[in-house]
C-alpha cells in the first residue's frame, strides 16, 4: 500500500474512532440524565392524582426539602373535613412536617365524608406514595388524622385497620350518633382531641371510655373553650402531644405483653381492674420482687417491694380510669411486664 493512502486511511480511522467515542459519551450522558430524571423526586408542596372508583382524586403532598432517599420518613395521612379540600388542609400541616421530619399526604374526597368502602382511598394513596412516586416511607410510622366528618372516619377507618397505622388522631370529630360499626376492640393507639365547646364533645368522651373499657390504648386531649374548628392557636401543640404519646406507646409495645422478652409470663387479673389487681407469682423463684406501675405517659405512680407469695395484690383504688403498665423486677433484672386498664 502506498504511504499516502496508508496515512489517509489512518486519519479516517482516527476520526471515525473519535466520532464513535463522542456518540458513546453522549448516549451515556443522556442515559444517566434520564435515569436521574426518573429517580429525582419532588420536594416541598405539590399535587398529583389517582383514579378511585372511576373518579379522579387529588393527592396533596408536602415532602421536606431536605428529603434524602436513603432515609425512611414518617408519613402523616390527613383527612380534610366535609366542605374542605386537600390542598388547604395540607398547607395547615406544614409545621407538623417540620416538627416530625415527616411527609404529609392529604387525599381529596371532593369535600365529602370517606364512608365505608370509600376508606380504601387511604391505602391506595399510601401505595401511590411508596410504589408509584417512590418515596422512602417508614411503614411502621404511618399516622392517620382527620377533622370533623372525617375525624369520625379517622375513628372508623383507623379502628377497622384499612392500613397498619402506628396511631390515629381524630380531631374535633363530628359524631352525630354512636353506632355499632365502631370497632372498640381495636388496639391502635388513639389520641382524641376534642374541644369542650364542640357539639360532639360528650360523644368523643364516650368513644374514649368505650375504647378503654375494651383494653384499648387511648388518650384524651380536652381542649378548653374550643368549638368545632381546625385552625386555632394551640392546635399544633395538641397534635404534637398526640404524636409523641403514640410513639411512646409504640416503643413500649415492643417489649410489653411479649413473654419471649422475659423470664416470666405474667398472669394479672382482673383486667379491667377497679380497686385491686392480683398477680400470680407461683412460677417465680426469687423470694422478693419489686412491683412498679407507670401511667400511659410513662410516669411512675406506684412502687413497692413484695415477698413473692403465690399471689400478690396491688391496691389500685387511687388510680384514675385509663391504661397502665405494670412491671415486675428482681434485684438483677426485669422479669415481666403487662398492660392493664382501670375502669370505673
Amino acid at each position: 500500500m502506498q504511504p499516502i493512502l496508508l496515512v489517509r486511511n489512518l486519519i479516517v480511522y482516527t476520526n471515525l474512532k473519535k466520532t464513535i467515542m463522542k456518540r458513546f459519551l453522549f448516549i451515556t450522558f443522556i442515559s444517566c440524565f434520564s435515569l436521574f430524571s426518573v429517580n429525582a423526586q419532588t420536594t416541598g408542596s405539590f399535587q398529583t392524582s389517582i383514579t378511585f372508583f372511576s373518579q379522579q382524586h387529588t393527592l396533596a403532598f408536602y415532602v421536606p426539602t431536605t428529603y434524602n432517599s436513603v432515609k425512611s420518613y414518617p408519613l402523616v395521612v390527613a383527612l380534610h373535613g366535609c366542605g374542605g379540600n386537600a390542598v388547604s388542609f395540607r398547607n395547615s400541616l406544614l409545621s407538623i412536617s417540620d416538627s416530625l421530619d415527616a411527609i404529609i399526604l392529604c387525599p381529596d374526597f371532593i369535600g365529602n365524608q370517606i364512608i365505608g368502602a370509600n376508606g380504601q382511598i387511604i391505602p391506595n394513596a399510601i401505595d401511590t406514595t411508596i410504589n408509584v412516586l417512590g418515596y422512602n416511607i417508614d411503614i411502621n410510622a404511618v399516622y392517620l388524622t382527620g377533622f370533623s366528618c372525617n375525624g369520625q372516619e379517622t375513628f372508623k377507618q383507623g379502628w377497622d385497620e384499612v392500613y397498619s397505622f402506628r396511631g390515629i388522631i381524630p380531631f374535633n370529630a363530628w359524631i352525630p350518633m354512636i353506632t355499632d360499626d365502631y370497632n372498640f376492640d381495636s388496639k391502635i393507639p388513639t389520641c382524641i382531641c376534642s374541644g369542650t365547646a364542640d357539639g360532639s364533645y360528650t360523644k368523643n368522651v364516650t368513644l374514649y371510655d368505650s375504647l378503654i373499657f375494651h383494653n384499648g390504648f387511648g388518650k384524651f386531649n380536652s381542649l378548653p373553650g374550643i368549638g368545632h374548628v381546625w385552625n386555632y392557636a394551640g392546635r399544633v401543640g395538641e397534635l404534637m402531644e398526640c404524636f409523641n404519646w403514640i410513639d411512646s406507646i409504640y416503643n413500649a409495645n415492643v417489649q410489653v405483653d411479649n413473654p419471649e422478652n422475659y423470664n416470666f409470663d405474667m398472669n394479672i387479673y382482673p383486667n379491667p381492674a377497679d380497686n385491686y389487681l392480683k398477680i400470680n407469682l407461683e412460677n417465680i423463684k426469687d423470694n422478693e420482687v419489686e412491683v412498679l406501675v407507670s401511667n400511659i405517659n410513662g410516669k411512675l405512680i406506684y412502687r413497692e417491694n413484695q415477698i413473692s407469695n403465690t399471689v400478690i395484690k396491688v391496691n389500685t383504688s387511687d388510680f384514675s380510669s385509663g391504661m397502665y403498665f405494670i412491671q415486675l423486677q428482681t434485684k438483677s433484672e426485669i422479669i415481666g411486664q403487662k398492660k392493664f386498664v382501670i375502669h370505673r
